[in-house]
């Protein structure tokens, strides 16, 4: 079955406080799972690597 995962990092400055959040959807649209972390002062890009970085070991480790 195919899943999805949408995720998103941001930072409110330059570099300010930013956090990063993702939501696992299955083919059909029923959520799996979330999760939302905040990870200090950081710049906008490195919130975004963060969040690809916490999302695709947490998939694999549900076998998603």
């Amino acid at each position: 079955m195919t899943q999805e995962v949408h995720m998103d990092g941001m930072a409110k400055g330059s570099p300010g406080p930013s956090a990063c959040g993702g939501i696992f959807r299955s083919r059909r649209g029923f959520v799996k799972g979330v999760f939302c972390i905040s990870l200090g002062v950081l710049f906008a890009i490195y919130a975004e690597i963060m969040s690809m970085i916490i999302a695709v070991p947490s998939a694999w480790d549900k076998g998603w």
